[in-house]
């Protein structure tokens, strides 16, 4: 069987959208170890993790659970996602969830407070850096507040 000129134009555009979902799974998979520079962050400010105010009791109440139903692949299954807590990435930080359709309008963070992390249950990713903790985290870990309260009590430096 021979293949027409327009077969194989659509196949090559295939294996180009195939090529390209794979590695965009493989790089948003964070299979990072967490390294020295980021493991001091943590060390010192915890991690935050952003989410809506409807959220919070819930979160309050039952600690952070993974949502694979919002997982981009099986290689995100039982992730719960952070960001450092350092102030100088904390507006790059919101910006790139707020740019992620319905997660603009996330005004609540809950922040794992440092001296529960467990290290060895993190992982990250590259770019944007972005860490993972596997598994539940546990509500006694955590505090949760809204955005201006965050950015006051733990942001400002007078």
């Amino acid at each position: 069987m021979l293949m027409t000129q327009e077969n194989l134009i659509a196949l090559s555009y295939s294996l180009i959208i195939i090529c390209l979902i794979t590695y965009m799974t493989i790089t948003h998979a964070p299979r990072f170890s967490i390294d020295a520079e980021t493991s001091k962050l943590i060390a010192e400010y915890g991690l935050i993790h952003f989410t809506f105010s409807r959220n919070a009791s819930n979160i309050i109440e039952n600690g952070l659970i993974p949502d694979d139903s919002k997982k981009m692949s099986f290689l995100e299954k039982n992730m719960v996602w952070f960001f450092p807590a350092d102030s100088a990435s904390f507006s790059k930080n919101l910006a790139e969830v707020r740019s992620k359709g319905a997660r603009k309008d996330v005004d609540t963070i809950v922040l794992f407070k440092k001296e529960f992390i467990p290290m060895n249950k993190l992982k990250m990713r590259k770019n944007p850096k972005a860490i993972i903790h596997i598994g539940k985290v546990d509500p006694n870990y955590i505090e949760v507040m809204d955005i201006p309260t965050y950015i006051e009590k733990y942001l400002k430096t007078s």
